[in-house]
């Protein structure tokens, strides 16, 4: 029986869509680096055992918080695209490299490596594997998510 004969309805929020997009090129990296708004770009490898945990981690992320997360996969990338990326100037923030200095991708760098980029340049990253709740702390802190 209904009390009262009215019907109650359960609202459902409209869950956010995000998604991992795996960038198989320079041209598709640039076209959101490049973008007025926070990019978050990955740069992994397959077989790298805590590339493959994160990816996890980041799909989890993605969908959770209807973000997308860009993932540079650089096992899977031809000789031309990885020349191009490796050689671009996106920089590793000097808080996630052994330089002291911003520096280019192609001076090296571990994986994974998260990047925040905003009209092209680097603002912020984060070193290496992170669990979940840290990765989304970070994020929180960075504004690009609500927790």
């Amino acid at each position: 029986a209904i009390p009262n004969g009215n019907i109650e309805t359960e609202v459902i929020p409209e869950r956010k869509i995000g998604a991992l997009i795996n960038i198989t090129s320079y041209d598709e990296l640039k076209s959101y680096t490049d973008l007025d708004e926070t990019t978050i770009l990955v740069l992994g490898k397959t077989g790298c055992n805590y590339c493959d945990i994160y990816k996890t981690v980041i799909e989890s992320v993605c969908s959770k918080y209807g973000i997308d997360i860009l993932y540079v996969d650089f096992k899977y990338l031809d000789k031309v695209e990885y020349d191009k990326i490796i050689n671009s100037e996106i920089l590793i923030p000097q808080k996630c490299n052994k330089h002291g200095e911003d520096a280019k991708l192609n001076r090296g760098f571990g994986t994974p490596l998260t990047l925040f980029i905003k009209s092209g340049v680097s603002y912020d990253c984060i070193r290496g594997y992170k669990e979940q709740t840290v990765l989304e702390n970070e994020l929180n802190l960075l504004q690009l998510i609500d927790l």
